[in-house]
């Protein structure tokens, strides 16, 4: 990407590189879920917040399509089992999508529906990255 943002940060939330695989599938608008086809797509997730996140993808999906996506989340440093390895399901609007010199399509996602419970697992998992003493 020749013109990297050098402003000011304007996300709420903190974002942590994440390598997960994502796979999603489009909700809508019918033109693009035509485009791609009803099946499910395998994406992998670049950064990760409690409010979103960026995916590369193969496809270059169109700003405001919504997106059901799922994924699972392995956190080693989890204190709980059960937030140690978790699916994560959600539901994201792309706010971007841009193509990378490596030929992939960076896509930024915002949730529009997650689970308190997921939003918390995240939350965790991103200030555990973050580091102590670090607000996320």
């Amino acid at each position: 990407m020749a013109n990297k943002y050098s402003g000011l940060e304007r996300r709420k939330f903190k974002r942590v590189k994440a390598n997960f695989i994502v796979i999603y599938k489009i909700s809508y608008p019918l033109q693009t879920r035509m485009m791609i086809g009803d099946t499910e797509v395998h994406a992998v997730m670049s950064n990760l917040s409690e409010n979103g996140m960026a995916l590369l993808t193969n496809y270059n999906i169109p700003f405001a399509t919504s997106l059901a996506m799922k994924f699972i989340l392995i956190n080693e440093n989890a204190i709980s089992d059960t937030e140690r390895i978790k699916q994560i399901e959600v539901n994201g609007e792309v706010r971007y999508s841009m193509w990378s010199e490596r030929g992939e399509c960076r896509l930024g996602i915002c949730f529009t529906d997650i689970s308190e419970a997921d939003r918390r697992t995240i939350a965790n998992f991103v200030r555990m990255q973050v580091g102590p003493g670090t607000a996320a």
